[in-house]
């Protein structure tokens, strides 16, 4: 099951069906959902508007968790500030009791390639979470850590200069 994102991070990226993205870091309009149309370009360093709304039915169901258009590759200077951002889990729900990996998207999620950042379920246990790309973190979980039905909160850690992101819900059912 995949679910949409809407990347509320300041970065254009996904949508749901019929809803504008977030604007970029230059006014550039927001991308638009599965069936909507994307936001219009803000001033230099302000968000696009949002998008018009489209139907849903042909084609108008949420758009697909996946890697941010505008990955901006791996950055690890002291100086650069930045901050691990989540847009969306693949998939949003897993079963209780059973082994599932789930694939993580956003922005500054490893600080280099082959370098693996910490991603923790409710604070718990750290698991590897291993970088596919920048933007794009997979990470197993064992089935003895979701145990049970519950929604539990997914936090990035990607080490050195870069902030752990905010927590993300996770659905086990």
């Amino acid at each position: 099951m995949s679910a949409g994102c809407n990347d509320s991070s300041g970065y254009a990226g996904r949508a749901t069906a019929g809803t504008g993205g977030a604007g970029g870091a230059s006014g550039t309009g927001g991308a638009g959902g599965a069936s909507g149309t994307g936001g219009r370009g803000g001033a230099s360093g302000s968000g696009g508007g949002a998008g018009t709304g489209g139907a849903t039915g042909t084609d108008g169901g949420a758009g697909a968790c996946g890697e941010p258009a505008s990955c901006e590759g791996y950055e690890n200077s002291p100086d650069a500030g930045l901050t691990a951002v989540v847009t969306c889990l693949s998939p949003s729900a897993v079963p209780a009791g059973t082994p599932a990996t789930i694939a993580i998207y956003g922005h500054h999620l490893a600080i280099a390639a082959g370098s693996p950042a910490i991603v923790t379920l409710d604070n718990g246990t750290p698991f590897n979470g291993v970088p596919a790309t920048a933007c794009h973190l997979d990470v197993e979980l064992p089935a003895s850590e979701i145990p049970t039905p519950r929604t539990a909160s997914v936090v990035v850690s990607p080490g050195s200069w870069i902030r752990d992101s905010d927590p993300v819900q996770l659905t086990i059912q």
